[in-house]
């Protein structure tokens, strides 16, 4: 779960990084950037909150059978 949240945080990045590192000018660079960033971002945050719904409520992991800590 811990490595979705840095996907998310190296996507948000990828995002602004073309404005942050002066390349915004450079369209196919630009837009290279933005739609790696936004898939990265989306996938993950989806993987994330995926991994929460398939929790019950009474703490047991449908995918995996066991208790969550």
């Amino acid at each position: 779960m811990i490595s979705n949240w840095v996907m998310v945080v190296a996507g948000i990045w990828a995002i602004i990084s073309p404005w942050v590192l002066g390349y915004s000018s450079i369209s196919t660079a630009k837009w290279n950037s933005l739609i790696v960033g936004l898939v990265a971002v989306l996938l993950n945050i989806w993987i994330i909150f995926e991994d929460v719904a398939d929790t019950d409520a009474d703490g047991v992991d449908s995918k995996k059978g066991r208790e969550q800590k």
